[in-house]
This record gives C-alpha cells, sequence and structure tokens, in this order.
C-alpha cells in the first residue's frame, strides 16, 4: 500500500496519527510564511521521519519530486505508522494554518496531528480526512 504526498505537502501521512515535533519557542511576532523545514521536499526528504510501530512496517522515499510513504503493514493501534517533521516551534496564543496535499493508492481514513512529539504527547490540533488517489 502506498502513499503519495502532494510536492506541496507541509508536514503529514500516517496510516493514523501524524506528529508534528513541538520544541522550543519563538518570538511573540511569529513570521509569517512556511515555517516547515524542505516542505515542499525540493532537498529530498530531508527533515522528514517516520515512525513504524512493532507490529507495523513502512518506509519513506523521494519519488517525483514528493514524500512517498509504503506501509506493508497497519499495525493494531491508531498511532502505529507515522510521518513527521520535527521543525516548528509553537508559541502560546498565537495562530497557525496548516494546508497540505495528500493522496492515496488505497482509500483510507487517517488522522492528521499537530502534536508534541515527547513528553506528555500533548495534540494542539487534530483533523480526520479520508484519503483518496485524487
Amino acid at each position: 500500500m502506498k502513499h503519495q504526498f502532494m510536492k506541496r505537502c507541509s508536514a503529514i501521512l500516517c496510516s493514523a496519527a501524524i506528529l508534528i515535533g513541538i520544541s522550543g519557542h519563538m518570538p511573540a511576532c511569529a513570521e509569517t510564511g512556511n515555517l516547515i523545514t524542505n516542505s515542499t521536499f525540493n532537498s529530498n526528504i530531508d527533515g522528514w521521519s517516520y515512525y513504524a510501530h512493532s507490529d507495523a512496517s513502512a518506509s519513506i522515499a523521494h519519488e517525483n519530486g514528493m514524500l512517498a510513504m509504503n506501509i506493508a503493514a497497519l499495525g493494531s493501534v491508531n498511532y502505529a505508522v507515522q510521518l513527521s517533521s520535527n521543525s516548528i516551534a509553537l508559541t502560546q496564543g498565537s495562530y497557525y494554518r496548516l494546508t497540505f496535499d495528500i493522496s492515496s493508492t488505497t482509500e483510507r481514513y487517517i488522522d492528521a496531528i499537530v502534536q508534541q512529539n515527547g513528553g506528555s504527547y500533548q495534540a494542539y490540533a487534530a483533523q480526520g480526512l479520508n484519503l483518496t488517489s485524487e
């Protein structure tokens, strides 16, 4: 089951959860523009990583200017396969907009989550998505 991620992907995919690492602090006046390192995959897939739980199996690669995730085994928990970018620090009281393009060769439901990657794994935003090949 291969997942393809569109070139403008800002932070995404997993079989069930996406973690975006949150650490440190940004200035009170957050800059505008894209805060995610290598969000367009111009530098291969540098800055992106994945996690596969003990009963899951996955890999990521750079294909045709996109990040592609191949999920060989989904795992038994909703967070079994995750794609993450640990390049963002959030500031309390600030507003952020996350946009991305995503598709899947297999129709499936995933959770896109902006979440602390460590500690208490605090979730800051979550949205369920039904993926298609379009």
